[in-house]
């Protein structure tokens, strides 16, 4: 092996070998429980960022364990068409040309974005590929691909037929940039500083000596399309005003004043104008009390013919103008500053405005309930389970779903039209004459939202509406990991339809919230706000396995990810560690090397082994659970830690010992017992560790020499370690020996260090001990004399502590470590009383500070939380300097 590990030398390669050898790849299996899991599908037009780094490596360490333990497994890729996103950056590159989208026709445009996908749609799969994701590259879906788009229409006509898709006006989210309707949950709330305008609607006639109400409203353009006033029916301010006409301000219109529930007498005036084609509650009151519904915008958000005077000036200036306007009529009472929540475009951040048009919905309530029930009985479980409520109350809410979108990209809407019979048909086939009356039809010129096609991945992939093997087989799937900003959006809509199309099947039993990944300084990743992380710039830096097994180090329950680079370096570090064990295994292994079984011949024989037992269970256990970040940091201890630091440390005496020359046959059978342990736990942890770092894992595992029943062509289709098989290993009495060596070892380590005892020399150590821990010690002494630096090592039940000694308690017994000829006391004495003095001064002026109330009252709570941490870190250090001067007296 080289004496360093080099991502880039090894990561290509093995690619290369894992694509060559099929092993992503999973035709059915009949008689064997299959695994499959479908990715979130990546916009074509997107590239890799840390969201999806995270995501997919989560589907990817749980798609090879599933894969390694037997069952047959498919991971399925592909894209998404986004249409709004792609036509955007078709738009932009026609616009560099000085052209709009209307400047070419609809095909000719379609063809366009069509190129544009050819040329760049096949960046992020790239990226995945980089990252080492197993999924099936040989059968990469596209959402626009033939077969998926017969399944679109599929999924719309039977929908339209059942009376789930209709076609009505309501107020929609539009978006004036786009030009295209977006549903809620694709709307970004922003707060924004504007004001509150309170605006005097005069009545036509006083009554009771009233000749005016105030509405207060933040869009005062609004107001010319306004059609009512309303106030709550028991508010007795305004109950005899109720039936009665005001004049609307400046174009004049007369209008009513209704009484209706929905107002809240507290907020404002508790009068309010109600502008029914322009906000979603005002068209509701408008239904309840047969109002017109006045459209004054147009799609470009400029006023119609409906505003009067402010015809053709945008929505900002005729806000300006309106305000001046009243002002100048006296009809402005007053105006405050105002913090609202105001929606913009989620793709080109518009303000979006709600709007009066015609769209198609579907009606959701029909096709939730069944999908509720599947959560409540637990055929649908979220991890975490607290995503549990929130999915409930958003299913329970439900509206119906605007899938209409006013673009060219995407699955025109499969309705034909006959202008001459007026017939109106769903078809899944193109349509070039009307059923009825045989006259020429044309289609909707409207798209379909790209979420209303998305939401059939989990069983458009399996070749449906077909009924084909691979549907009956690998449908339904496993495991869906997804963030949790498209739980709405994508996750319950999958569910729904799913169910619906497959008899009720759902179409995953685990769902995956994955944290959200933010920076250090737990801002929103945006590349445009210069706070994101590219993860191809981290694994140029850190290797895939190290931005991989990173990631999954800061992977908690928490649904926020503060990110830490520190983890990838120190990732980083670990597969180099990882190398330079196996490299130190191999160097060991003779020529004449023969494999063979584990034997347990001694106490760290039974040790390594049992410890290894309770790691297979701990990272199947984890694993189960979807608990990445513990089972990370299981296999860092395990493998850093237990592994390396001291394992092999205990194993060198015997390896060294059984090659020397005149090394007697059982010097020989020892040092091959050491071998063939180090190789089968090596081999044991390299399996545990390939679905976090598959890219190192592989490159050693392939070199192993291993009994031919443990062989494979890959790791990645080696066996999974069975943790029954392994329980046999289980030893708590070794457990409790090497920890107690531990401790031991770990207590003369620490005292060495504490007085800067040189490395190549050898102390005394005195045990004061008797019974079962002298006999513990006494069987330990060759091990922690090596590991300790030790050079002679008594053991006493009454020893005192010597002159000059240092003193430790650890393993329950009290153990003296003589410093005299190691250490000058007289400088240490100056040394120490010196640090200790710095350190009293630090910890005095840092509880000053927190005995301040001001800065308590003040300062962030984080802030106070790290000073109170240093506050205890120094006090430990004063105790720990203290003792150490006092062992110097």
């Amino acid at each position: 092996m080289p004496k360093a590990y080099d991502p880039k030398a090894v990561e290509g390669p093995i690619f290369t070998t894992w694509m060559s050898g099929r092993y992503f790849e999973q035709p059915v299996s009949e008689g064997v429980e299959p695994f499959a899991v479908v990715i979130p599908p990546p916009n074509v037009t997107g590239s890799l960022h840390m969201g999806h780094a995270l995501n997919n490596t989560i589907q990817d360490v749980v798609v090879r364990r599933k894969r390694m333990a037997g069952q047959p497994t498919r991971w399925v890729v592909g894209t998404d068409h986004a249409g709004i996103a792609t036509q955007n950056k078709v738009e932009q590159m026609l616009a560099k040309q000085g052209m709009s989208r209307h400047d070419v026709d609809r095909e000719e445009f379609i063809q366009l974005c069509w190129t544009w996908r050819a040329e760049h749609g096949s960046t992020i799969i790239t990226q995945l590929k980089a990252m080492g994701c197993s999924c099936d590259y040989s059968d990469e879906w596209f959402t626009m691909d033939p077969s998926y788009r017969a399944a679109v229409r599929k999924v719309f006509v039977e929908w339209y037929n059942a009376g789930l898709i209709y076609r009505g006006k309501r107020i929609i989210n539009w978006c004036p940039r786009c030009s295209t309707a977006l549903s809620d949950i694709e709307v970004e709330h922003e707060d924004l500083d504007s004001h509150l305008w309170h605006i005097r609607y005069p009545l036509k006639a006083p009554v009771g000596g009233v000749d005016h109400v105030v509405v207060a409203t933040t869009r005062p353009e609004t107001m010319l399309g306004d059609t009512c006033v309303a106030v709550h029916p028991k508010d007795e301010r305004y109950a005899a005003l109720v039936g009665a006409t005001v004049v609307l301000p400046l174009l004049g219109r007369e209008i009513p004043i209704v009484a209706d529930e929905y107002v809240d007498p507290a907020f404002g005036t508790g009068a309010v104008k109600v502008t029914p084609a322009h906000d979603p509650n005002d068209f509701e009151i408008g239904e309840r009390h047969g109002c017109a519904k006045i459209n004054i915008l147009a799609a470009d958000a400029t006023v119609t013919a409906e505003g009067g005077p402010y015809e053709g000036f945008d929505r900002y200036e005729a806000r300006r103008r309106v305000v001046a306007d009243l002002e100048a009529a006296g009809l402005l009472a007053k105006t405050d500053d105002h913090v609202h929540s105001v929606g913009h475009c989620y793709r080109c951040h518009t303000v979006i405005e709600p709007w009066l048009s015609d769209q198609w919905f579907v009606d959701m309530k029909p096709l939730a309930e069944p999908a509720i029930e599947a959560a409540r009985d637990g055929r649908v479980t979220f991890h975490p389970k607290r995503w549990e409520n929130v999915y409930f109350h958003w299913m329970e809410n439900i509206r119906d779903w605007c899938v209409s979108r006013q673009l060219w990209w995407g699955h025109q809407i499969p309705v034909f039209y006959c202008d001459a019979c007026g017939e109106t048909v769903a078809s899944e086939t193109d349509l070039t004459e009307c059923p009825k009356c045989s006259g020429p039809v044309r289609q909707d010129e409207d798209v379909l939202d790209t979420w209303f096609s998305s939401q059939l991945w989990p069983f458009a992939t399996f070749g449906w509406p077909d009924q084909t093997p691979e549907l009956a087989y690998f449908y339904p799937t496993g495991v869906l990991s997804t963030a949790r900003d498209i739980l709405f959006l994508w996750v319950a809509r999958m569910i729904m339809s799913g169910m619906y199309f497959n008899d009720g099947e759902v179409p995953f039993r685990d769902v995956i919230i994955h944290p959200t990944v933010f920076n250090a300084e737990g801002r929103r990743m945006s590349k445009s706000l210069g706070t994101g992380v590219d993860p191809l710039d981290l694994m140029e830096h850190y290797g895939a396995d190290g931005m991989r097994f990173g990631l999954m180090l800061q992977t908690t329950g928490s649904q926020d990810i503060r990110f830490s680079e520190d983890k990838l370096a120190s990732s980083r570090n670990f597969a180099n560690k990882i190398w330079n064990a196996s490299r130190f295994v191999l160097m060991n292994l003779d020529e004449e090397y023969e494999p063979g079984e584990p034997q347990v011949t001694t106490v760290a024989d039974a040790w390594i082994l049992s410890r290894l037992a309770a790691l297979a269970s701990a990272v199947d256990e984890g694993l189960e659970a979807y608990q990445f970040g513990d089972v990370s940091r299981a296999l860092y201890d395990f493998f850093w830690n237990e592994f390396c630091d001291w394992y092999i440390e205990l194993s060198k005496g015997r390896l060294i010992a059984g090659a020397a020359e005149d090394a007697g046959s059982d010097a020989r059978a020892s040092r091959l017992t050491a071998q063939r342990n180090l190789v089968f736990v090596l081999d044991q942890a390299l399996r545990l560790l390939h679905p976090m770092m598959p890219f190192v894992t592989e490159e050693i595992w392939l070199r192993l020499p291993l009994p031919p029943e443990a062989q494979a062509d890959s790791l990645m289709i080696a066996a999974w370690p069975d943790p029954a098989s392994l329980a046999r290993w289980i030893d708590d009495g070794a457990e409790r020996s090497v920890a107690a060596l531990q401790e031991i070892v770990t207590a003369v380590r620490t005292i060495r260090s504490r007085y800067s005892v040189p490395p190549r020399a050898r102390v005394e150590v005195i045990v004061k001990a008797d019974g079962a821990d002298a006999l513990l010690v006494e069987n330990m002494a060759e091990q922690i004399m090596t590991l300790a630096g030790v050079d002679t090592l008594m053991v006493d039940a009454s020893v005192p502590k010597p002159a000059h000694a240092a003193a430790a308690v650890a393993a329950g017994v009290e153990l003296f470590v003589p410093l005299e000829g190691l250490v000058d006391f007289e400088a240490e004495r100056v040394r120490v009383a010196k640090e200790l003095g710095r350190v009293r001064d630090d910890l005095e002026k840092l509880e000053r500070k927190l005995g301040n109330a001001g800065f308590l009252a003040k300062a962030a709570a984080e802030i106070v939380e790290k000073d109170r941490a240093k506050a205890s870190e120094l006090a430990d250090a004063v105790a720990t300097l203290g003792a150490q001067l006092a062992e110097l007296e």
